[in-house]
């Protein structure tokens, strides 16, 4: 709880909505409105498979879940995913 700020946001997942912010605006601006929307559409669908794995609706998704999304254009996603998730791209 000590990294709750005072409005109740952990200061940890600041960075990761900041970066996931960053690779989904890379993955629309190379793939195009058509395509990213279609990748989304497809983890969207992924996400509501029940995994039963919790006590909610549906299940997470992660890095390969979005690979798989977005495989039809698996070759424009790679770098980008290796820039922004694996930090081993320029």
């Amino acid at each position: 709880m000590e990294r709750l700020d005072a409005a109740g946001v952990i200061y940890d997942y600041r960075c990761n909505y900041a970066l996931g912010g960053q690779f989904f605006l890379e993955l629309y601006n190379t793939l195009g409105s058509t395509a990213f929307r279609q990748g989304l559409s497809d983890l969207y669908l992924q996400s509501q498979i029940e995994d039963y794995a919790d006590e909610f609706d549906g299940s997470s998704v992660g890095i390969r879940q979005i690979e798989d999304a977005f495989r039809p254009h698996a070759a424009a996603v790679a770098p980008i995913v290796d820039k922004w998730y694996h930090g081993t791209a320029p």
